[in-house]
């Protein structure tokens, strides 16, 4: 079922122009996979970053940073790296066996892109981490736990800022995540340090498809209004 826009939002008076712009763009947003080879403008790309800029972020740690990839020969390299990793993983596992089979599909197509923006976070300092872990008694995943994921929070809000900009600005684009199988590989050729870590990918360039709308849960079936 593709849902529909809420009642109270279908018959926007002019007061509401920009909400209902704003609503449009939220929803005709698609993933698009293919594109045409035209060039995107640095200017165009700073506009991107700026939007993604704006997101918010936990204690305004800003913890996002932006590698964007035009070089083809490194574009093709990195979806070669995962599929050789992919081929090192071990085929006599169920779970592996279906991992394979998707990371294939989804995973390399970004190479035909144009542009591809990797998008890295910068995790809370160690000793903010290790303080948590002594005077609270839990291990570092667990500290990590208890502030909610701040940084992958934020960088999460910043990329979602970039894809309705995108889209407004009639390009298309894809969040991936990154095979789990190639992280580490993947850093080293895009010349990633600690303490930052390679989070997603985004290719974007003009669409070449127009992918259809998806079914999405109904408004009912996700909110709870607590009187």
């Amino acid at each position: 079922m593709i849902m529909k826009r809420p009642d109270s939002l279908t018959n926007a008076n002019s007061a509401h122009k920009n909400l209902k712009s704003l609503l449009d763009t939220i929803t005709e947003r698609r993933s698009v996979r293919r594109f045409r080879q035209d060039g995107i403008t640095d200017a165009d790309l700073r506009t991107l970053v700026f939007a993604a800029t704006r997101a918010p972020s936990g204690g305004n740690m800003q913890p996002w940073f932006f590698t964007i990839v035009k070089n083809q020969h490194l574009k093709d390299r990195l979806a070669s790296v995962i599929l050789q990793n992919v081929n090192e993983l071990n085929q006599s596992d169920l779970f592996f066996r279906k991992a394979t089979k998707s990371i294939r599909k989804y995973s390399t197509f970004f190479k035909n892109a144009p542009i591809v923006i990797a998008v890295l976070v910068k995790l809370y300092d160690r000793t903010y981490i290790d303080s948590i872990v002594k005077f609270m008694n839990v291990d570092a995943f667990e500290a990590v736990h208890l502030l909610g994921f701040a940084e992958v929070q934020s960088v999460a809000a910043a990329i979602e800022n970039l894809l309705l900009v995108a889209h407004a600005m009639d390009y298309g684009a894809c969040w991936m995540r990154v095979p789990f199988c190639s992280k580490n590989n993947l850093e080293r050729e895009l010349g990633v340090e600690k303490p930052w870590h390679l989070l997603a990918f985004i290719p974007i360039g003009l669409p070449d498809e127009k992918p259809k709308a998806i079914a999405r849960k109904a408004v009912e079936e996700v909110m709870k209004i607590i009187e």
